[in-house]
């Protein structure tokens, strides 16, 4: 049986002739069937190497979203979908050196982290979405019965409260999506039950809208005005490279305080 030449080893490799070769050279050159064979050996060992620091790199990452998601928790969807794209620009950079190195291992380690941090943000976009509807209904059932005495005072109304809102569930059970309405509509059926009942008569209008509550004090301020423990995880977010600690870095950093 006759040896295999260098060349043939190398395409079995995957290698193309530079004479064979089509389209824009890589940014590295053409390499000869020796090199590329040479390279072959190396590859292991750089994967490895590569494979090793993107680990220790998606640990710090990690670490970084846990801390970033214990602010934007307390924020809008925006701001913590903010968080997320600061991450998403470091994978980014970090694929763009892996793909510019030749280095296909290193790739696939890059773009399974991005595809860990995108299962990670989906289940907490729907934790949030849950959290958001359990206290929007608590804070509409809440107003609704600081405006509406009745509903605890009287019992007799409280349960024509109940049945009117399970009559109106039956009839379309996606009414429950606006807890506000539901139970706005669901009262407006009990007062026309009981359309001459001292309660209704003193009660203020559902259309009222009740006391006007203030707005939460702003943390817009400045960067000085938050908490040290928020301070501290921006600082690591600088030694990460996600953000920079400038005057406009930092108005990066604040904008995800804002409502």
């Amino acid at each position: 049986m006759s040896e295999i030449s260098v060349e043939e080893q190398a395409k079995n490799l995957g290698w193309t002739d530079p004479d064979e070769w089509k389209g824009e050279p890589p940014p590295n050159g053409l390499k000869t069937a020796e090199e590329f064979i040479e390279a072959g050996d190396n590859t292991l060992a750089i994967a490895k190497e590569n494979n090793d620091r993107l680990q220790r790199e998606l640990s710090e990452l990690k670490q970084s979203v846990v801390e970033l998601k214990d602010i934007t928790t307390r924020k809008h969807t925006s701001d913590r979908e903010a968080g997320y794209n600061l991450s998403y620009r470091e994978i980014d950079k970090q694929r763009t050196a892996a793909i510019e190195d030749a280095d296909p291992e290193a790739v696939k380690a890059v773009e399974a982290r991005k595809t860990a941090l995108q299962e990670q943000q989906r289940k907490e976009n729907e934790e949030a979405a849950q959290t958001q509807v359990l206290k929007g209904n608590q804070d509409a059932l809440t107003t609704f019965a600081a405006n509406n005495t009745w509903v605890t005072d009287d019992y007799v109304l409280s349960q024509e409260l109940q049945k009117a809102g399970q009559w109106l569930t039956n009839k379309d059970p996606t009414i429950t999506n606006n807890p506000k309405a539901y139970l706005e509509e669901a009262a407006k059926l009990v007062r026309q039950a009981y359309p001459d009942h001292e309660v209704f008569r003193e009660a203020p209008s559902l259309d009222s809208g009740g006391a006007q509550v203030s707005s939460p004090p702003s943390r817009s301020e400045g960067f000085s005005s938050i908490p040290a423990g928020d301070k501290a995880t921006f600082r690591k977010l600088v030694s990460q490279s996600i953000f920079e600690d400038t005057k406009e870095g930092r108005a990066e950093f604040m904008r995800m305080y804002d409502e």
